[in-house]
């Protein structure tokens, strides 16, 4: 599996290679029927309830009661159809991340194509704020900062090893961008620009894909070798989950307070809420 979304009537929609899955909390279903639709790279629901399709090879398209009412492509426009990441930003513009470069829309009165980035070239990853901020990870770890469909800045990491892979802004409007290292950059956006407040190590953890913000003040990190959190306060504490621990690209909190778990290696998992405590599983010890 490659991303996973939640529209507002609940369902699930888990996109993969093979196509687009929808989970209705009973069974699993191939939609096979959206013909613009054959493999999925990305997924994004935005505050109106659609549910943007990003594809590996046919461009966009966007669902709308689970039909599909738009196919955005390169006929149309589109940089590439290869679509990595989608994201909406507080001010109503649409990024549109390809493996060329990214598209701005918007969807007022129609679909409008606004501005091209031809600089933000393979954006893999984007986090949206409350100020119309959008911060984009590229695929060569460049880290852009773009408001009004234009870029503000940009920054990469020239001294280490390592580069930016992915962000995620937090409710009081901080960046925390991970990288291809298990490092946690905590940035704040300073007169358009990104100010360095602290860098954070997660133990343990190799090639950070993916952190997810929990509106609690918890922090999700997904890797290619596991999965940790960080609880409001602070402490860091990995999750087991047993043999689900190999390219974990992309998580998901259902309404129902189900974690939702996407491997591009492994497929999808789900860790429900128990009552009981597994005593072998906390102890990391085999089950017998």
């Amino acid at each position: 599996s490659n991303d996973i979304a939640q529209t507002n009537d609940g369902i699930l929609w888990i996109g993969t290679y093979a196509g687009l899955y929808r989970y209705n909390g009973r069974e699993f279903r191939w939609m096979d029927d959206y013909e613009s639709v054959r493999n999925v790279n990305c997924l994004y629901v935005d505050e109106e309830g659609r549910l943007w399709i990003g594809t590996n090879d046919n461009g966009l398209s966007i669902c709308i009661n689970e039909q599909i009412s738009n196919v955005v492509d390169q006929s149309k426009g589109l940089p590439s159809n290869s679509v990595r990441a989608i994201i909406q930003s507080s001010d109503g513009y649409y990024y549109v991340g390809t493996t060329g470069s990214m598209q701005v829309l918007t969807l007022n009165t129609g679909l409008k194509r606004v501005n091209v980035l031809s600089e933000v070239v393979y954006a893999n990853h984007m986090a949206a704020d409350q100020d119309g901020h959008v911060a984009a990870v590229t695929n060569d770890g460049t880290l852009y900062l773009l408001q009004r469909g234009k870029i503000i800045c940009s920054r990469r990491l020239i001294e280490t090893q390592t580069d930016f892979k992915s962000c995620v802004f937090t409710e009081e409007g901080e960046l925390l961008v991970a990288t291809t290292g298990n490092e946690i950059f905590r940035f704040s956006i300073e007169q358009g620009a990104f100010e360095l407040l602290s860098v954070r190590t997660c133990e343990g953890l190799q090639n950070i894909k993916t952190l997810y913000w929990l509106q609690n003040g918890e922090l999700f990190i997904c890797a290619d070798n596991g999965i940790a959190y960080l609880t409001a306060e602070g402490e860091y504490e990995r999750v087991n989950t047993n043999n689900f621990n190999n390219s974990i690209d992309n998580m998901l909190v259902d309404y129902q307070g189900n974690l939702w778990f996407t491997s591009s290696r492994l497929g999808l998992l789900r860790l429900a809420p128990s009552d009981f405590r597994d005593i072998y599983s906390a102890a990391g010890m085999d089950n017998r």
